[in-house]
């Protein structure tokens, strides 16, 4: 037990110990190791135009798929308190039935625009098999002691019984831990996690699988210069209704805010320019 170290993979409790196979135990497959132990997880980010029936879909489709949120959090204001645009997003940590994942991830995706997604399949199947192989050692050596021990006379052998109940025990919580590790694998095994961000948004990220041509990214730069012009009037006139009452009492700031909007509509295009690069 000395030689052995115990290490579970990146991200899965510890319980105390650390994992390495141990040389001492054959490799050779047998009838408890036909079945793979695979971790399966999955990161999603989707947006949503109706944050809150989005939300409630995917809390109904968690409890129809028989899984559960094991953390949740939601930022940002949202539309009608800010008035200046949607702005939640909330993060989802899902665990849901591995049998089940395939369809719960479809059913995320009927529901929001996803625009990233990526996953991962770890198989700890050596790390449980060798633990649980190491754990059935440990637990015969505890029988043989606990044997050994009931056969000595306390009163004449008394250090010997007093060692021998002290490796018992140290035993016992090896096995204990062993235990635990083998839990925590069967758990993250039979349920796979669900990394889910949700965003709120105006209009959706277009998704495009391959660049644009050159012929397209002249329309797109089109579009937005139309679109930046017209952001820029209407910008220009809230502020000229806002400023008119000055306007009227000094007849000569007009030409100073033709300016002011002139610099600040080139700033904003050279910003969006930049954000789309």
């Amino acid at each position: 037990m000395d030689n052995m170290e115990i290490a579970p993979e990146k991200g899965e409790p510890s319980g105390g110990v650390s994992y390495a196979p141990d040389a001492s135990i054959p490799n050779t497959p047998n009838e408890t190791q036909t079945t793979r132990k695979i971790i399966r997880t999955f990161t999603v980010h989707g947006e949503t135009k109706e944050y809150d029936v989005a939300v409630s879909a995917i809390n109904s489709s968690i409890a129809a798929y028989g899984g559960y949120v094991s953390e949740s959090r939601v930022t940002g204001p949202s539309y009608s308190y800010s008035g200046k645009g949607y702005s939640r997003e909330a993060y989802f940590v899902i665990k849901i039935p591995a049998e089940k994942l395939d369809a719960f991830i479809s059913q995320i995706g009927g529901s929001l625009n996803v625009t990233t997604s990526s996953s991962t399949q770890q198989d700890v199947s050596e790390a449980y098999y060798s633990i649980e192989a190491r754990m059935k050692t440990l637990e015969t050596e505890r029988e043989s002691l606990l044997a050994m021990m009931a056969s000595i006379d306390t009163a004449k052998d008394y250090d010997f019984w007093y060692t021998l109940q002290k490796k018992i025990s140290e035993t016992e919580q090896q096995i204990a831990e062993y235990a635990a590790i083998l839990k925590s694998y069967d758990g993250q095994v039979a349920y796979s996690t669900v990394n889910l961000t949700v965003s709120e948004v105006v209009e959706y990220t277009p998704i495009k699988d391959d660049e644009p041509t050159f012929g397209e990214r002249i329309a797109e730069a089109f579009v937005d210069s139309w679109t930046d012009f017209g952001e820029g009037c209407m910008d220009f006139a809230v502020f000229l209704v806002s400023a008119l009452p000055t306007l009227l009492i000094f007849p000569g700031i007009p030409a100073v805010i033709v300016v002011i909007v002139i610099v600040v509509n080139r700033k904003n295009k050279k910003k969006k320019q930049e954000e789309n690069k």
